[in-house]
């Protein structure tokens, strides 16, 4: 059941990665070496704002994340 949750914020970080790595090799390839460094420390801070999103989610609507999965209350608690 975790696994799906896992794979969200997975999927989010490889999308992010890969978006980050064309703007940083088209600004360092057209020796645009400020606005690669810009792109770098943006691309942090959206990773890091929906890293800690997805922490603050997981962490606080944990029991309501399992039972959209599961009706057993077991697994609930």
């Amino acid at each position: 059941m975790t696994h799906a949750y896992w794979q969200l914020g997975n999927r989010v970080s490889l999308g992010l990665s890969g978006g980050s790595i064309s703007f940083i090799s088209q600004h360092y390839g057209a020796d645009d070496i400020e606005l690669a460094n810009r792109a770098i420390t943006q691309s942090y801070l959206v990773a890091t704002v929906l890293s800690m999103s997805l922490v603050v989610l997981f962490h606080w609507q944990a029991e309501f994340l399992i039972g959209m999965m599961s009706d057993d209350p077991a697994a609930i608690e």
